[in-house]
């Protein structure tokens, strides 16, 4: 999936499949999180957020489905 690179001080890239609704995150670490169902409008909110970190934390990483896949 391709991604784009963010200013943040936690996420590297984010990066979005709208048929499938799969939001992607690289993380400063180079882990990589894939979350399931998102809705554009939650990837739209987080590419527009100013503290993308905290945005991830209170609206992404508890609220969809997730795996680890690197």
């Amino acid at each position: 999936m391709k991604r784009t690179y963010v200013m943040s001080t936690d996420i590297k890239s984010i990066g979005y499949d709208e048929p499938t609704r799969t939001l992607e995150i690289e993380f400063l670490d180079s882990s990589v999180r894939q979350y399931e169902n998102v809705p554009r409008i939650a990837h739209l909110a987080l590419m527009t957020a100013p503290a993308k970190g905290l945005h991830y934390l209170t609206e992404i990483k508890n609220v969809y489905p997730g795996k680890a896949i690197r």
